[in-house]
């Protein structure tokens, strides 16, 4: 008998292992589905300037790519530059001193136009007087080109639908022409469009029928809106499809990074008012207003790889970045400066023009690199180590003031083990402990939240618990289930980065909450 049990001793070890890494399994909660979407983003900030581009002065408005290595740029001091390598080698094709070029576009290696800017304008300096060039031999000579109909002063982007087909228009602060050829470049037609709009910036057209120009409704950039205008039939006729409500901005680029999800950005010209893109979700049927930035950000260009992950660029030393497709941004330095166009290739290379030439060739960050981004005051937002493009490793975030918030460790994108958190003067709050990238609550603390929170505008949100589950109702909308990003902060199901924070007096009692989203605070009084 003793025999037959010194036999079975090593099957019995087995199976109590076998039990309790059930037992573990059972404990641990798989993720949910937000943050398994979280661990799907990954990070880049990749991007480098090539060293080696000659035009040291002025912007590169525009680059024209003829495959993933071979490229034709302008520069606002009149040169056209050609890489062979992806940037790494450079050839000044043509130098034009005191013209500022301004869009670029060709049908094939040799056939291409370019757009200047022209004279008389009060912030962009240009001796010349022709508004858009040919080049028949790759862009080594240019020739002016002529017009039937009126020549436009200025131009300011270019697109070609068809070999046969492409369009221009220009130029910034008026005044507006649309041009069109649809023999391939033989001959070009222009039109007047100043009864239409102040100013034209960019074309966008679908198809050969079906476009879109985008500007600002007046010469004035102060007292300008922004504006869409649609085409049905090629140009011939365009009815107005969107014009802002405020003052003092252009409608600038556009990127469709699918056929349904597109954006336009909205330079803004005066340091007040919103800072917001355009959205659609429609194809460009209906565009919508959303804020990207909290204060002032001179934007221009903007640009996405996928669907997902996309840049606004402007004039300063950082960019606006997304990761969720434009839901929300986040400003980051050391990508580039002054970007007015993206191309890209695949959803791994990427170049950008602006104050030079930038380029990524992996939207993947370098495995454990610290990546910093800051808020507007130039203080450090937070420093995240990465690894292959995911959030993998310590972790530190600050309060706009500088002082240490949050400090902890990322696995593949959410929060593993123990966090500590800090007061806005850098005394330590709390420790709150993550299972499955959750934050560990008691019940009871998730009941202090249950109540009525009105905001100023009279809206009132209802919080409450179902299935051991924090919801949020905003008046007669649909019910939103939350989660815990930390014991008193709470993220939305449909987004991680929209959360609600509940907010308690002295005495431990909840007085208001307030949600982020986009960059701002929405503050919400607590009736009950």
């Amino acid at each position: 008998m003793i025999q037959h049990l010194a036999m079975t001793k090593p099957l019995l070890n087995i199976i109590a292992l076998l039990c309790l890494i059930f037992l573990f399994q059972a404990c641990t909660p798989e993720l949910i589905e937000p943050l398994r979407q979280a661990q799907e983003l990954k990070y880049t900030h990749s991007w480098k300037k090539l060293d080696n581009y000659p035009i040291k002065r002025g912007r590169t408005d525009d680059i024209h790519f003829f495959d993933s290595q071979t490229a034709v740029a302008i520069n606002s001091e009149g040169y056209v530059t050609k890489t062979k390598d992806g940037g790494d080698t450079w050839e000044i094709l043509h130098e034009d001193k005191g013209t500022f070029f301004r869009c670029i576009i060709f049908k094939n290696e040799q056939e291409g136009w370019l757009g200047t800017i022209g004279t008389d304008d009060k912030y962009l300096a240009s001796k010349d007087s022709t508004p858009m060039y040919a080049t028949k031999d790759g862009g080594d000579t240019w020739q002016p080109v002529s017009f039937n109909g009126p020549t436009p002063k200025g131009l300011c982007g270019l697109q070609k639908i068809t070999d046969d087909v492409i369009v221009g228009c220009g130029r910034v602060r008026g005044p507006s022409y649309f041009i069109k050829t649809t023999d391939g470049g033989d001959t070009w037609n222009s039109y007047n469009l100043d009864h239409l709009a102040g100013s034209l910036i960019a074309p966008y057209f679908y198809d050969e029928l079906h476009g879109l120009l985008i500007g600002g409704t007046t010469t004035d950039k102060v007292a300008c809106k922004s504006l869409v205008l649609e085409t049905f039939d090629g140009g011939s006729t365009w009815d107005t499809l969107y014009i802002s409500k405020q003052k003092g901005e252009y409608c600038w680029k556009v990127s469709f990074p699918t056929p349904e999800l597109g954006f336009i950005s909205i330079q803004r010209n005066v340091r007040d008012g919103r800072f917001y893109h355009l959205r659609t979700d429609d194809g460009g049927k209906t565009w919508k207003e959303v804020e990207h930035a909290p204060s002032y950000y001179y934007v221009q260009g903007i640009g996405f790889i996928n669907e997902k992950i996309g840049w606004i660029g402007g004039s300063n030393n950082w960019t606006y970045e997304t990761r969720d497709g434009g839901l929300t941004w986040s400003k980051v330095k050391d990508i580039g400066r002054g970007f007015n166009n993206f191309r890209f290739f695949g959803d791994t290379l990427a170049y950008g023009v602006g104050f030079g030439i930038y380029k990524s060739t992996n939207i993947a960050a370098q495995s454990n690199q610290v990546i910093t981004t800051y808020y507007d005051n130039g203080l450090l937002a937070d420093a995240i180590t990465y690894n292959n493009g995911l959030k993998d490793g310590k972790a530190s975030i600050y309060y706009k003031n500088g002082q240490l918030k949050e400090q902890g460790q990322y696995q593949k994108n959410i929060k593993i083990g123990t966090w500590k958190f800090y007061n806005t003067d850098g005394r330590f709050l709390k420790k709150i402990k993550y299972k499955g990238g959750l934050a560990i609550v008691s019940p009871k603390i998730m009941e202090s939240y249950v109540g009525s929170y009105q905001t100023p505008s009279g809206i009132v949100r209802k919080i409450f618990i179902e299935n051991g589950n924090l919801y949020s109702q905003r008046g007669t909308g649909s019910k939103l289930i939350m989660y815990p990003d930390t014991n008193n902060r709470f993220f939305y199901g449909f987004n991680t980065n929209v959360t609600i924070e509940f907010i308690k007096d002295e005495n431990g009692k909840v007085t208001h909450s307030q949600t982020f989203q986009n960059g701002d605070y929405e503050r919400a009084e607590k009736l009950d």
